[in-house]
């Protein structure tokens, strides 16, 4: 209202005018004991006046509006500093844009930066779905399924040397249903004789059963299988071998942290038709980033178990936590991206890439 004053001023009504102003437009008498203009007497030069003005303070109060409203969104516009650096910050670690954009929207309004950041990180941390339970203390059947080369075998070992340690080798036994990598009945064999635990191999759902049955006084199995390609025809068959048994079996999926974010998204759909319980992320030592492995259970809302980093049997595993995860995603930042750019290049150019999230 005050471009209003100043316009009245203008006219040379001055603060008078503004007020005789508002009598006018709402239809009653600026002064005592004059009649307001009856609309029946038809257009006069002051009902001209008066239109006129009205048109003009409309105006006038959309363009305060549009003002007003252009404040109200610079500082949550992807062109500010902030908004900028949250974007930047997150998808240099590989985070899906997606979620870089919801972050950097809920908090690149804070002019601190190093806040925003940290904020941003816990907002992050609060999204990743934590399975809750400890597989190492669990009972019944337990199979860890997933594609070509993700460590399904060597995980399996390295499950299976805590449990013993904890439970030792009597509660425990070993079986696998992989019939088509060569090799892989040897190498769950080889880890089965170390420890001390029963293997056996399985080529039917008959077979499957009979060997689960002679199982039945152990307070574990853990099956290992086959490792195939998210567009392998065969994994069908797979589930099929697993769903035949008739017993209450968890699975558990595993998918490798080395892998682009594509790559992940045909895993989880190519493997839904196991219902996995939860995940478990190997070779996070292999990985550049995390961020695809974590952008893609929070989008798919599946629960992260284990993680693991290494060959080492029965290190290299670790019960997931959402610390554990926040620590291990930025563990190579090197505290120089505290601060915005203020730069105008820089900016300019930070600026276009922030166009790429929108």
């Amino acid at each position: 209202m005050a471009w209003v004053r100043l316009w009245i001023d203008s006219r040379g009504g001055g603060s008078k005018g503004l007020e005789d102003l508002s009598h006018r437009l709402g239809g009653e008498s600026p002064t005592p004991g004059v009649k307001p203009l009856d609309a029946k007497v038809g257009i006069s030069h002051e009902n001209l006046e008066i239109s006129g003005l009205h048109q003009e303070i409309q105006d006038i109060r959309r363009q305060l509006n549009n003002v007003m409203s252009e404040n109200a969104n610079t500082r949550s516009s992807p062109q500010h500093p902030t908004h900028i650096g949250v974007l930047r910050h997150f998808s240099q670690y590989g985070f899906q844009k997606r979620l870089c954009l919801d972050l950097a929207n809920q908090f690149g309004t804070d002019f601190d930066f190093a806040d925003a950041k940290q904020k941003a990180m816990d907002a992050l941390a609060a999204k990743i779905p934590i399975s809750g339970d400890d597989l190492i203390d669990d009972q019944g059947v337990i199979a860890l399924v997933g594609p070509t080369g993700v460590g399904k075998t060597t995980t399996i070992a390295k499950l299976a040397s805590n449990i013993r340690l904890k439970y030792g080798p009597n509660q425990l036994a070993l079986v696998s249903i992989d019939n088509f990598r060569l090799g892989a009945h040897e190498q769950l064999n080889t880890y089965g004789r170390i420890l001390g635990i029963p293997v056996r191999t399985a080529s039917s759902p008959g077979e499957l059963r009979r060997i689960m049955k002679g199982f039945r006084n152990k307070r574990l199995v853990l099956v290992d299988t086959a490792g195939m390609g998210q567009h392998d025809h065969r994994l069908a068959r797979q589930r099929s071998f697993l769903h035949d048994l008739q017993l209450p079996i968890k699975t558990y999926l595993l998918m490798s942290a080395a892998s682009q974010l594509s790559v992940l998204k045909e895993v989880v759909n190519a493997f839904r038709g196991f219902q996995p319980k939860a995940c478990i992320l190997t070779k996070l030592d292999e990985a550049t980033s995390l961020g695809p492995a974590l952008s893609l259970i929070i989008e798919q809302r599946l629960p992260l178990s284990f993680i693991t980093d290494g060959q080492n049997v029965p290190d290299d595993i670790y019960p997931a936590n959402r610390d554990l995860m926040i620590k291990r995603s930025f563990e190579k930042d090197q505290g120089n991206n505290n601060e915005i750019v203020t730069d105008q290049g820089q900016f300019e150019h930070q600026k276009c890439v922030a166009q790429d999230y929108l």
